[in-house]
């Protein structure tokens, strides 16, 4: 419908902004690690010619300004690789525990974009939801296969009875929450892809098959 249309170019819209903007941050860092070699080469000449406090108060201003994440490689594809690197890059500071396996093809059957709102989607939603728990039971799974065809899967403990609608969507009273899995379901019937929210044995279970 055309509803569904403009839900997923909306999302995609603001995935590809956020994107570009966390391209524009790691360029930053780029040039701050460049940089980094002459700043040591200043410290350097402060600790030669013995002016330890000007020194000690150089590396404390340096160490505030001093980038200690890199962006990680999950695939190829610029925007999905971005994508992945920030959602599971922000559950790990939320203490969330990670198990990933990740084999996602250089050639994607979908487009990129709409394919990183899933992902976008999906992860925003486990980790909003493990931000709840104990520290302990905290944990993410998400996995990708491209073969026999592509699948993924995101996976986070669920301790609550979720209720679904008669399109298989979880039934929440937070609309903002309830505009990500509606997004995921517009990109399937794009797309002609199978999709399941599930949940059973304290597991809440996103899995679509393209």
């Amino acid at each position: 419908t055309s509803y569904n249309r403009v839900l997923l170019e909306y999302q995609v819209n603001n995935l590809k902004e956020k994107v570009a903007e966390d391209m524009a941050i790691e360029e930053k860092k780029k040039i701050d690690r460049h940089d980094a070699r002459h700043k040591l080469q200043v410290l350097s000449s402060l600790i030669e010619s013995g002016n330890t406090s000007a020194a000690l108060d150089y590396i404390n201003h340096f160490i505030s300004f001093f980038p200690l994440q890199e962006t990680k490689h999950y695939c190829k594809e610029p925007i999905l690789n971005a994508t992945l690197s920030s959602y599971l890059g922000q559950a790990a500071t939320a203490d969330i525990v990670l198990e990933t396996y990740l084999c996602i093809p250089d050639s994607l059957p979908v487009d990129s974009a709409e394919l990183s709102c899933v992902f976008a989607n999906a992860l925003e939603n486990a980790i909003a939801y493990c931000r709840k728990l104990p520290k302990e039971q905290r944990k993410i799974i998400c996995k990708c296969i491209d073969k026999p065809q592509l699948m993924l899967e995101i996976s986070n403990p669920c301790f609550e009875t979720i209720a679904f609608s008669d399109d298989g969507l979880p039934i929440t009273e937070d609309e903002q929450h309830g505009i990500g899995t509606r997004s995921i379901a517009a990109f399937c019937r794009k797309n002609n892809a199978f999709y399941t929210f599930t949940q059973e044995n304290g597991w809440f279970r996103l899995r679509i098959i393209l």
